[in-house]
């Protein structure tokens, strides 16, 4: 595979055989998050949102860091927010609360702020996934 492998036709060919290091550049400094379908060769240029000069839009301002507990009665200590570096996506960074009311060291997880915040139906009520604890 050559280095001026484009759009599709690069797609194609890192499906079949993994990327020989001629094309590693390309592999860093573009994402394929998309297809250039036309019939044309015009090169696929979706730019790593992380590369980007443009601004970052605002983290939204909840959950805060702190305590919660979640609808099935586990407690988690969120840690703040973060993006996800391919879509820009805001993630929750949180972790377990053990038995001794410490929160782990070894445990991190992260949950899609939208599913942070939503409604959930438990045994028959409607309650948030996570409320705050005071």
């Amino acid at each position: 595979m050559s280095a001026s492998t484009r759009g599709p036709d690069l797609v194609a060919s890192l499906k079949k055989s993994p990327p020989s290091h001629d094309v590693a550049p390309i592999i860093r400094t573009r994402i394929v998050v998309g297809l250039n379908v036309s019939s044309s060769s015009a090169p696929l240029d979706v730019i790593h949102p992380m590369s980007s000069d443009a601004p970052l839009p605002s983290l939204p301002s909840a959950p805060r860091p702190g305590r919660y507990r979640h609808y099935k009665g586990n407690l988690y200590e969120v840690t703040g927010l973060a993006r996800h570096s391919e879509d820009l996506s805001v993630l929750v960074l949180y972790r377990p609360i053990d038995a001794s009311g410490r929160p782990t060291t070894d445990s991190f997880w992260v949950r899609p702020h939208a599913m942070w915040s939503e409604l959930v139906v438990h045994a028959g009520i409607t309650q948030t996934r996570f409320t705050p604890v005071t």
